[in-house]
């Protein structure tokens, strides 16, 4: 199998300033790797999670991937992300990735 890789950068600070139509003109890439703030996650943070502007960053990925349709979507998992929110963050996570039809599995380091 062979992978597309597409090396998307915009001039800004506000993911959420990607139209769609920029998102489409991207390319179509087998994959996307991408990670969000852990700040907000972290013992040590505030724990806002979604709560925090920051971590609207996690719906913004699931944005480009709706768009883009990549067949695999690698996130980083960060401490505190399994258990923050009494496990309902996860759960949120979980449940948006198997509406956009992706398999879940997890790989500790």
């Amino acid at each position: 199998m062979a992978f597309i890789c597409a090396v998307l950068e915009w001039e800004g600070h506000d993911v959420r300033s990607i139209t769609d139509d920029d998102i489409r003109r991207s390319g179509n890439p087998s994959a996307i790797c991408a990670g969000f703030s852990c700040q907000t996650f972290l013992f040590a943070g505030n724990r806002k999670g979604f709560e925090d502007i920051k971590e609207t960053i996690f719906f913004e990925i699931m944005r480009f991937s709706s768009i883009l349709s990549p067949l695999y979507l690698f996130l980083e998992n960060v401490g505190g992300l399994l258990n923050h929110n009494e496990g309902n963050t996860f759960e949120t996570i979980l449940r948006t990735l198997d509406e956009c039809e992706y398999e879940c599995g997890m790989a500790s380091a």
